[in-house]
C-alpha cells in the first residue's frame, strides 16, 4: 500500500516535474527565446520589405498573456537619418484568434510613435518606394482590434521642395473597437484624435463603419489658430505676395456614405462648417504696406455637398478690414499677383457626362466698417481714393439659375462723399438691379484721367446721383446697363495744367431725369440743366490759343480718308451714333472771358448773364433742335443767338442767327489795330450774321453794321494790311455814317482746309482791296443788285441814255446819296469805228431831212426841229435826189448842163463818201454824252454839283480792251 502510494507519489512528481519544467521551458521560450526570435525576424523582415536598416532596442512577450512589447524600434532612411521610430509598441493577442481564424488584439498601444517624412519633389517622397504597386488582390486580414491607442506621437515633413519644415506632435489617437470579421462589418467604429500641427491644436472625432457596404463615416474636425504664414508656400499664391499674418480656425462635419456599395454613388458631405480667419495681412513683396489687412472673417454654418455639387453657407461675416487696390507703372495691379495664372482644364473625353455647374448659396453676406484705398501710379500722375465706412450686406445670394438675392452697400468716398446702393442681385443670369444714391462724391482725384486726353486738371467736382441702375449680360456676354434718374456734377473747378489758370468751372450741372443705357446704347433725359458757369478763354503770349494747349496732340497722325475712300465704306460702319433724345437745355448765370496776352497791349472781353435754351434736342426726330442764347458783351452789350441745329451726323444741319447791338468799337483797338495798322477812335458794331449748315455744306450771310467808324491814330504794326484803310472806310460810309457789310461765305466743314474763321477774314480783306480796285463794282453789288455801275453804254452816234441805263443811273446816284463822302469822275467816251459810222449815216439822215423841212416852209408849214422830222419810204428817194443835188461836191453832168439823174445807191454811195466825221465830232459826242448823264444826276437833286466831275473824253479803238461795248461813259469814284 505504501508502495502503491509511493509510485504514484513518484508518478505525480514526475508530472508535476515535466508540467513544471514544460512550464519554465515555455516561460524561458516564451520570456527569453521567443522576444530574440521576435526581434530578429522582424529586423529582418521589416528591412526586406522597407530596403532600410531597422534597430529595435528590446522585444517582450508575455506567453501567458500573449503580449507583445517592442521597445525602442529605429528605421533608419538611406542617408542614415530615422526614418521611423516609436518608444514602445505593445500588443496584446488573444487565444481565440486560432479558433476564428483571424487576428483578435485585445489591446494594440503605439508610444511616442515618429516618422520623417522628406518631400524630394513634386510627386516624391523618401517613403514612395514603399507604396505597393497596383494589381495586388491578395484577400484582406481578418481582425479585431480592441483599445487602439496612439501615445505622443510625431511626424516631421521635411519638403525639400519648398524649403520648408512641419512638425505634427502630441499627437493621441484612441480607437476602441476596430472589426472586420462579418458579425462586426456594420458595427460604428469611434475615432477620437488630438495632435498640435506647428502647435496648432487640431481635433478629430467621429464615428464610421469602414466595412459596410455603406463605408458610412461621421467626423468631426476641429483646427484651432493655424498660423497661415507657414503653409503659405502650399497656397495658390504667386510668389510675389507674402503672407505677414493670419491664423485660420476650422471646425466641420464630414459625413461620407455609399448608396447600396456603389462606387458611383457615393455621397461625401461637410456640414455646419466653420472657417474663420484672423488678422490676416498680405504684402507685396515690391512693396512697403500691406495690401491686404482683414482682422476677421468668418464664414459660418455651412454645409458641401460634393454628390450633388451644392454650397450652402448660412453667414459670411467680415468687419474692420483694409485693401490696397494698386495699378502700378507698368499696367498691372497688386491684386492679380496673389493667386498665379491658372492652367486651363483639359477637355473631357466625349464619353463623360458633363457634371452640372455647383450650386452656391449664401443666405447672409456681411461687410462692415472696410476701408479699401485705391492708387493708380500708370497715370500721369497718381491717383488716390479712399473708401471708407463700407458696409456691404447681402441675403438669399445664389447661383440658381432665375433666382435673385437682395444686396446693399453703403461706403464714404474721400471722407466727405457718400455712396449707396441697395436692390437685387442674380448671378444665372448675371444681373443686378437696385437704386443708387450719392452725394458729394468729390472725383477731382481721377483728374489724371482726364489729363491723359486734355491738359485739365480738375480742383474739384462733386458727383450726386439718385436713381436706378440695372447691369447684366445680354448676347454673346456682352455687359448691359442702364441708368433712371437724376444724375448732377456740382462745384465744377478746373484748371488749365500748363499756364495754370482757372479755366472751366460751374455751380450746378444736372440731368434730370434721365434714362441712359449701354448695349444698346440709348441715352433719353429731359433736362439737361448748367447754372452759374464759366470759362476763361486765353490766347497766350506765344499765340498759342487755350484749346491747342488743352487738348492732347497725338504723336502721330492718322492719315485721313480720300473721299472715294470714304464712299467706298459700307453704310453699316457709317452708322455709329446711338439714340440721343434731351427734351430741353437750359444754361443760365453763364460768363465767358476772352483774353489775348499775344497782342501788346493785351485784349480781354467778356460775355456776362449767358442764358440759352435748346429745346428738342434729338437724332430720332425729323425736326431740328431750337436753341436761344442771350447774354451781354463787356455785361452792357446784348447778343442774341437763335436758331435751329441737328448736328448728328446721318443729318448735320444748322440754321443759326447771330445779333449783337452797338458794342462800341474803341474796345477792339488792342486787337484789330494790330491788323489795320491804327486806333479806333470811335464806332458801334452790329451784328447780323446767318449760318446755314446742310449736309456738309456752310452757307453764311454776314450783315455787319459799324456805325461812325472813325481811325485814329496809327500803329506801327509788322501785321497791318498794306491797303488804304481809310479811304475804304470812308468809300463804304453811307449818309448816316454807317458801314454796311454784307457778304457771304460758303465751304465745306468736312474739308480740313476750310475754317470760318479764315474765310471771314479774307471776305474782309477781299472787301477792302475791292473797294481799292473795283469800287464800282462794290457799289454796284451793294446797291445795284450785282448791276456794273462802272460805266454806261451808249447806242452809236447817240448821246440818249437807254432805259437800263438810267436804272444803272439810278442806282449810282443812290450809292452817291448814301456816300455823301465821295465824288464822281464822268469820262465821256466814243468808238472811233462804230460811232464815226453811226454819226456818218445820222448826217446823211439829217440831209434828207433839211430838204424836207424846205419843202415845209414852201408850203407855209411851221418849221419844227430837225429831230422831229420823219422820212417815209414812199418819200425817200424825192429827198435823196435833192439832198444829193444840193450837195456840194462835183456831179457829174448831161450835156446841157444839168445834173445827171443816177441810180439811188449811186446817190447814197457819193453822199456818204462826201461826209466826213472828225475826231472833234466824235468828242463833241463823247462830250455831249457826259453832259446828259451830269445832266440826270444833278436833276436828281440827291448829288452836290460840286462832287461831280467831267474829265477829258476819250476816243476809244480797238486798242482799248474794254468788254462790251466802247461807246460809253466810264465812271471813276475819288
Amino acid at each position: 500500500m505504501y508502495g502503491m502510494k509511493k509510485i504514484l507519489q513518484q508518478r505525480w512528481e514526475k508530472i508535476l516535474a515535466g508540467v513544471f519544467a514544460s512550464i519554465l521551458v515555455f516561460t524561458l521560450i516564451g520570456f527569453f527565446i521567443i522576444p530574440v526570435f521576435i526581434k530578429s525576424m522582424l529586423v529582418k523582415k521589416l528591412s526586406a520589405n522597407v530596403q532600410r536598416e531597422v534597430l529595435i532596442h528590446r522585444v517582450k512577450f508575455n506567453p501567458y498573456l500573449l503580449s507583445l512589447i517592442v521597445d525602442n524600434l529605429v528605421i533608419k532612411d538611406e542617408d542614415g537619418e530615422i526614418f521611423a521610430s516609436l518608444d514602445e509598441l505593445f500588443v496584446n493577442l488573444q487565444f481565440s484568434s486560432v479558433f476564428q481564424k483571424a487576428l483578435i488584439i485585445k489591446g494594440l498601444h503605439i508610444k511616442q510613435p515618429y516618422i520623417r517624412v522628406v518631400r524630394n519633389g513634386e510627386t516624391s517622397f523618401n517613403f514612395s518606394d514603399l507604396i505597393p504597386e497596383k494589381g495586388n488582390n491578395a484577400a484582406p486580414i481578418r481582425f479585431s482590434l480592441h483599445e487602439i491607442k496612439v501615445i505622443d506621437g510625431k511626424v516631421d515633413f521635411w519638403d525639400e521642395v519648398k524649403e520648408v519644415k512641419h512638425t505634427l506632435n502630441n499627437l493621441n489617437v484612441i480607437i476602441p473597437f476596430l472589426s472586420n470579421l462579418p458579425r462586426h462589418v456594420n458595427g460604428e467604429v469611434i475615432l477620437n484624435c488630438s495632435a498640435l500641427l506647428n502647435d496648432t491644436p487640431i481635433f478629430l472625432t467621429g464615428k464610421s463603419r469602414p466595412f459596410s457596404d455603406t463605408q458610412q463615416v461621421f467626423l468631426q474636425i476641429d483646427i484651432q489658430k493655424l498660423d497661415i504664414p507657414q503653409y503659405s508656400s502650399y497656397l495658390p499664391l504667386s510668389t510675389k505676395v507674402n503672407i505677414l499674418s493670419g491664423y485660420m480656425n476650422v471646425k466641420t462635419a464630414l459625413s461620407y456614405s455609399q448608396k447600396n456599395g456603389s462606387v458611383s454613388s457615393r455621397e461625401l458631405v461637410f456640414s455646419q462648417a466653420f472657417v474663420s480667419l484672423d488678422s490676416l495681412t498680405l504684402k507685396h513683396k515690391e512693396e512697403k504696406e500691406e495690401f491686404v489687412i482683414i482682422p476677421k472673417f468668418s464664414i459660418n454654418n455651412t454645409k458641401v455637398d460634393v454628390t450633388d455639387r451644392e454650397i450652402t453657407i448660412e453667414e459670411i461675416f467680415t468687419e474692420n478690414g483694409s485693401l490696397l487696390l494698386k495699378r502700378f507703372a507698368n499696367g498691372t495691379f497688386n491684386f492679380q499677383d496673389i493667386v498665379p495664372p491658372v492652367k486651363q482644364p483639359e477637355q473631357p473625353e466625349q464619353s463623360e457626362q458633363p457634371k452640372r455647374p455647383w450650386l452656391l448659396t449664401v443666405r447672409e453676406f456681411l461687410v462692415r466698417e472696410f476701408t479699401i484705398q485705391g492708387e493708380d501710379l500708370m497715370s500721369s500722375s497718381p491717383v488716390l481714393v479712399t473708401l471708407d465706412q463700407v458696409n456691404l450686406h447681402g441675403s438669399g445670394l445664389t447661383t440658381k439659375s432665375g433666382e435673385k438675392g437682395l444686396a446693399s452697400l453703403s461706403l464714404r468716398w474721400n471722407k466727405t462723399g457718400t455712396v449707396s446702393v441697395e436692390g437685387s442681385i442674380g448671378v444665372d443670369p448675371i444681373i443686378a438691379e437696385g437704386k443708387i444714391s450719392a452725394a458729394n462724391v468729390d472725383i477731382s482725384p481721377l483728374h489724371s484721367y482726364v489729363t491723359d486726353a486734355v491738359n485739365l486738371a480738375i480742383a474739384k467736382a462733386n458727383v450726386h446721383a439718385d436713381g436706378d441702375i440695372t447691369f447684366g449680360y445680354g448676347e454673346e456676354s456682352s455687359p448691359t446697363m442702364s441708368y433712371r434718374g437724376d444724375i448732377s456734377l456740382s462745384d465744377f473747378v478746373s484748371i488749365e495744367k500748363l499756364y495754370k489758370h482757372t479755366f472751366l468751372q460751374w455751380k450746378i450741372f444736372s440731368l434730370l431725369n434721365a434714362r441712359i443705357k449701354y448695349n444698346p446704347t440709348e441715352i433719353y433725359i429731359d433736362e439737361v440743366f448748367l447754372d452759374d458757369f464759366s470759362v476763361n478763354l486765353l490766347v497766350h503770349s506765344d499765340g498759342t490759343p487755350d484749346f491747342h494747349v488743352i487738348l492732347v496732340q497725338e504723336t502721330k497722325k492718322e492719315e485721313s480718308l480720300s473721299m472715294d475712300q470714304e464712299k467706298e465704306i459700307p453704310p453699316v460702319y457709317k452708322k455709329f451714333m446711338p439714340p440721343v433724345t434731351i427734351d430741353t437745355i437750359n444754361l443760365q448765370n453763364g460768363k465767358i472771358d476772352f483774353i489775348d496776352r499775344y497782342i501788346n497791349p493785351g485784349f480781354k472781353s467778356k460775355l456776362e448773364d449767358i442764358k440759352a435754351t435748346i429745346s428738342g434736342f434729338s437724332s430720332e426726330d425729323t425736326k431740328p433742335a431750337h436753341i436761344s442764347l442771350t447774354g451781354r458783351l463787356k455785361g452792357v452789350y446784348p447778343l442774341e443767338i437763335t436758331g435751329k441745329i441737328d448736328p448728328f451726323p446721318e443729318k448735320k444741319y444748322a440754321d443759326i442767327n447771330v445779333v449783337l447791338r452797338g458794342f462800341d468799337l474803341p474796345f477792339l483797338t488792342p486787337y484789330v489795330g494790330r491788323y489795320i495798322g491804327y486806333t479806333i477812335e470811335k464806332g458801334k458794331l452790329y451784328l447780323n450774321l446767318g449760318y446755314t449748315i446742310s449736309g456738309n455744306e456752310l452757307y453764311g450771310e454776314n450783315r455787319i453794321i459799324l456805325d461812325r467808324f472813325t481811325l485814329g491814330d496809327k500803329l506801327d504794326s509788322q501785321e497791318a494790311i498794306s491797303l488804304p484803310i481809310k479811304s475804304a472806310i470812308n468809300f463804304l460810309k453811307d449818309r448816316k455814317g454807317e458801314i454796311r457789310l454784307d457778304f457771304p461765305v460758303k465751304g465745306n466743314i468736312d474739308d480740313p482746309k476750310f475754317k470760318l474763321g479764315k474765310v471771314v477774314l479774307d471776305g474782309m480783306v477781299n472787301l477792302i482791296k475791292k473797294v481799292v480796285t473795283s469800287p464800282l463794282a462794290l457799289l454796284g453789288n451793294i446797291f445795284g443788285s450785282g448791276k456794273k455801275l462802272a460805266f454806261l453804254e451808249f447806242d452809236y452816234g447817240s448821246d440818249r441814255i437807254g432805259r437800263e441805263d438810267i436804272k444803272k443811273l439810278k442806282d449810282l446816284i443812290t450809292a452817291l446819296y448814301e456816300r455823301p463822302f465821295l465824288r464822281l469822275e464822268i469820262r465821256g467816251g466814243t468808238d472811233q469805228k462804230g460811232d464815226r459810222n453811226a454819226l456818218k449815216l445820222r448826217r446823211f439822215t439829217d440831209l434828207l431831212k433839211v430838204q424836207k423841212l424846205k419843202d415845209r416852209a414852201k408850203k407855209g408849214k411851221p418849221a419844227v426841229p430837225l429831230s422831229e422830222v420823219e422820212i417815209y419810204a414812199g418819200e425817200y428817194e424825192t429827198y435823196l435826189r435833192k439832198a444829193y443835188k444840193a450837195a456840194d461836191f462835183p456831179k457829174s453832168r448831161n450835156v446841157f448842163g444839168f445834173v445827171e439823174n443816177i441810180p439811188v445807191q449811186k446817190m447814197e454811195k457819193l453822199l456818204m463818201d462826201h461826209i466826213v466825221i472828225t475826231d472833234g465830232d466824235l468828242r463833241l459826242l463823247a462830250d455831249r454824252r457826259a453832259i446828259q448823264v451830269k445832266d440826270y444826276i444833278l436833276k436828281s437833286k440827291k448829288v452836290e454839283p460840286e462832287r461831280i466831275f467831267i474829265v477829258e473824253s476819250k476816243i476809244y479803238s480797238r486798242r482799248d480792251d474794254k468788254k462790251g461795248k466802247r461807246s460809253r461813259v466810264q465812271f471813276a469814284l475819288r
